[in-house]
């Protein structure tokens, strides 16, 4: 009878044994399937960067080469058909607010887009920098195209008119402003407005 209890007790802990050493085996193979999977990963991400990078690369040379082209008919236009920078500008500003819906106007209000023509400098300096020509859309409103102080102080200026607006903090930067277009959404009247005022 002890013998038998023995041999229970042995094959009980054999059993054990073998239980006991399958799981460091199992999680061995999860280890190495989630390192195998993290490298495919890696590669696959990889290959998705380098993908990106050349597609951004030759669309970046696409484009250059169509801006250049552009260029290129824009000078030749200029000195065949004898017009200026200013003029093709003009032009080019009708087209545009005429897809948007917008209509010229002479006099800068709130919500307005101005085309202007920006320098900036040092309030100490004497010379301001590059100009620069920017669009602002929803003139005076937040979010700003430029700080504020500039996009409130061309509200009321008339195309044409230039202003020196101090701007940044304690007015450390001073701009130089100048009203190239002003275009402003054309409102259609309802047939309500129309009624009241035939009435």
């Amino acid at each position: 009878m002890a013998k038998s209890k023995n041999r229970r007790k042995s094959g009980t802990l054999k059993g054990q044994a073998k239980k006991a050493g399958a799981k460091p085996q199992q999680s061995f193979k999860n280890l190495v399937a989630e390192a195998s999977a993290k490298a495919v990963t890696s590669v696959i991400d990889q290959r998705i960067q380098q993908l990106g990078l050349q597609l951004a690369q030759n669309q970046a040379r696409e484009l250059g080469g169509i801006a250049t082209r552009l260029a290129v008919m824009e000078q030749i236009c200029i000195e065949k058909l004898g017009i200026t920078n200013e003029d093709l500008a003009e032009r080019v500003a009708e087209f545009e607010d005429e897809a948007l819906g917008f209509e010229k106007v002479e006099t800068v209000a709130e919500g307005d887009t101005v085309r202007v023509t920006v320098a900036a400098k040092k309030s100490d300096e004497k010379e301001y920098g590059e100009e620069s020509n920017v669009q602002i859309t929803n003139t005076g409103l937040s979010p700003y195209t430029l700080p504020k102080e500039i996009e409130e102080g061309v509200v009321n200026l008339t195309t044409g008119e230039t202003v020196e607006i101090a701007f940044g903090k304690d007015d450390a930067m001073k701009a130089k402003v100048t009203i190239d277009r002003i275009s402003r959404k054309i409102v259609e009247e309802t047939d309500e407005k129309s009624d009241s005022t035939e009435e």
